[in-house]
């Protein structure tokens, strides 16, 4: 449109008058970001799978839960999910169990947990960190899927920062929270944000808009979600006294 015609009706008038440019570009706060965000975002989603857990006692009932890969074949996710080795035992990673670009479901790919090679659990700090089975042909998962790098200072997050959750509400196939997330507060080994959540959705990773895992989501609380903080959970893994086969899988994905 040329200069000459951007123009707007005048109601006192009634007669067009010409549209004055503005400064103004930024509406409330700057919600702008760089275009990799999505890429990032999509590379970030392949290290997450849905978790299923088969109800004991009740055959062919199964629970859900969400874990991320944070070394080669290293995933955390909540204790409320995988509560010990028995259990982790029965348990499967489903990575992308989600819809493609096209809207059709993905090809998922199954891997067992493998509990008797790494398996460290903290009910207060409701973690789990627990070792996967290679895949067909050998290689490990992080390998193929990719690894979130944990970030171990303390003091991440910052209130009002955005953050971006995603896993499997409700056991559904992989959706992601990136609108209107903002760190409500702030807490010694917890955040609180506004993100939504549902059941299915305990161990996802709650990540900053660089795709940093800023803490591990757990469950709601009053008015806001509730996260784990990753650094708590690092200085925790940092004090236990480790096997060789965890204390060199933690080094290797940086934790040590």
């Amino acid at each position: 449109m040329s200069a000459q015609s951007d123009t707007v009706l005048s109601l006192d008038t009634g007669t067009a008058a010409p549209l004055v440019p503005t400064p103004r570009r930024i509406i409330g706060t700057n919600d702008l970001l760089p275009v990799n965000f999505l890429a990032r975002g999509a590379r970030a989603a392949r290290t997450i799978a849905r978790i299923v857990i088969p109800v004991s006692g009740k055959p062919g009932y199964v629970g859900y839960g969400t874990g991320f890969l944070i070394g080669a074949d290293l995933m955390l996710t909540n204790n409320h999910v995988l509560s010990d080795p028995a259990v982790a035992e029965t348990a499967t990673a489903e990575f992308f169990y989600e819809l493609d670009t096209d809207g059709r479901p993905a090809h998922v790919i199954k891997v067992k947990a493998a509990p008797r090679t790494v398996f460290l659990t903290h009910k207060p700090l409701d973690y789990t960190i627990v070792a996967l089975e290679p895949l067909e042909g050998g290689r490990l998962p992080g390998d193929e899927f990719g690894v979130n790098r944990l970030n171990c200072e303390p003091g991440q997050g910052s209130l009002g920062q955005p953050v971006n959750v995603i896993g499997h509400p409700a056991g559904r196939r992989k959706e992601a929270a990136i609108r209107n997330n903002l760190i409500t507060e702030l807490l010694t080994d917890r955040i609180h944000y506004g993100t939504d959540t549902e059941p299915g959705n305990s161990g996802s990773p709650v990540y900053d808009d660089q795709w940093q895992v800023l803490a591990l989501h757990r469950a709601a609380v009053t008015g806001a979600n509730e996260g784990v903080r990753i650094s708590s959970i690092c200085a925790h893994v940092r004090d236990q006294d480790l096997t060789r086969q965890a204390a060199d899988r933690l080094r290797d994905a940086g934790i040590l």
